[in-house]
């Protein structure tokens, strides 16, 4: 008998799910930070970028405790520095330093609700994700004496790169859709680096950067009213 009403709850819990359209949208503040590899000018020589500022996210309930979420992210720095004197003669001379970084990125996050129970305003969530990065950076310098250019320096780079992510996260309600998300985890490029190579780059050799963030999150629920049945009239 247990068996059988245990049975039925859940069938009627999904097919109430069935009829609900659950999704959420989020602003969150923090910092993501990805070792990267270039082609280019750079070669192979790896480096790292961070993301920061605003992150924009849009979620979806495949089932009562696990979500499905993407993200973006965006970041473009760009650097000019002119100095200008004049020599012994007269003659004008002049320094020059130009710095461009512009870079995007797609996480998709899978969040599986770790509590059983739904309705405690206190949450943890287990995080897994996959990320895409792409960045471009490009570095100019040079000086000039009387119209003269001297020491030219020029770079540019790209690097496009996977990266896998796991954390944990917390979120608290403040009503009935509105709550307080914050994500903690370590991102990882797929492509194999050596651990000499990281300890330099990032100061440890497991390739492993941090990943926080806090920010809110708005959930909506739609219920969707499927039309009733057809009774069939028998004589």
């Amino acid at each position: 008998m247990g068996l059988l009403i245990t049975s039925a709850l859940k069938g009627l819990a999904q097919s109430r799910e069935a009829n609900r359209l659950l999704f959420y949208i989020a602003g969150s503040r923090g910092v993501s930070k990805h070792v990267m590899t270039y082609n280019g000018t750079l070669g192979a020589t790896p480096g790292h970028m961070s993301f920061g500022l605003w992150r924009p996210t849009v979620g979806f309930f495949v089932s009562p405790r696990l979500a499905i979420e993407y993200s973006w992210l965006r970041k473009r720095e760009y650097f000019e520095q002119i100095g200008r004197g004049v020599r012994a003669d007269g003659k004008p001379i002049t320094g020059v330093v130009r710095d461009e970084n512009r870079a995007w990125a797609i996480p998709i996050t899978l969040r599986y609700r770790i509590r059983p129970r739904e309705n405690q305003r206190f949450q943890l969530e287990a995080l897994v994700g996959l990320s895409y990065v792409s960045q471009s950076v490009a570095s100019e310098s040079y000086r000039t004496d009387d119209e003269e250019i001297l020491d030219y320096w020029y770079l540019k780079a790209k690097g496009r790169n996977f990266y896998v992510m796991a954390g944990i996260a917390g979120r608290f309600a403040l009503g009935k859709h509105l709550e307080v998300v914050g994500d903690y985890g370590f991102n990882r490029m797929l492509k194999n680096m050596d651990g000499g190579v990281s300890q330099q780059v990032i100061g440890n050799s497991t390739g492993l950067t941090r990943n926080r963030s806090i920010g809110l999150r708005y959930r909506f629920n739609f219920k969707i009213n499927k039309p009733a049945p057809k009774e069939t009239v028998t004589e």
